[in-house]
């Protein structure tokens, strides 16, 4: 008898433990930054107006916009392409204007030595004819 409950309480704890692993690893927000660009440029592909991308920020209920500005942003880490999808890298502005994004967060807590909240946004720079030229994915974590 004893037994029998040793084993269900395993089997139990087997399971939350899988929908917990499973739950963690499946949160799109935890790809690369790169990984995440592809898929936001999929989404909102280089040309794309400045009016749809809004219309697709405000469509996301967990998305909203953090701002938008009349210059473009700089790439400070990572990536961004532009039309002719030429490879931009650090310390390019992209655009003439920009609008920001909070995309969601994750918590890192199987991560010790990272375990506070990862914040996602995302930023669209524009021509002067509000084109979308360029999309930057920026992570940044809380601390104390």
């Amino acid at each position: 008898m004893k037994r029998t409950v040793v084993f269900t309480l395993l089997g139990f704890l087997v399971i939350i433990l899988g929908v917990f692993i499973t739950r963690y690893q499946s949160n799109p927000l935890r790809k690369s930054e790169e990984q995440l660009r592809e898929d936001y440029l999929k989404l909102t592909p280089i040309g794309t107006s400045m009016e749809d991308v809004v219309k697709l920020i405000e469509s996301k209920n967990e998305w909203r916009i953090v701002y938008t500005l009349d210059f473009g942003f700089v790439v400070d880490r990572g990536r961004a392409r532009t039309p002719s999808n030429e490879e931009i890298t650090e310390n390019k502005t992209i655009g003439v204007k920009t609008i920001k994004a909070y995309i969601g967060s994750y918590s890192d807590i199987l991560n010790i030595s990272n375990m506070f909240n990862k914040h996602v946004e995302v930023y669209w720079g524009f021509d002067e004819n509000l084109y979308l030229v360029g999309i930057g994915i920026s992570k940044s974590s809380d601390s104390f």
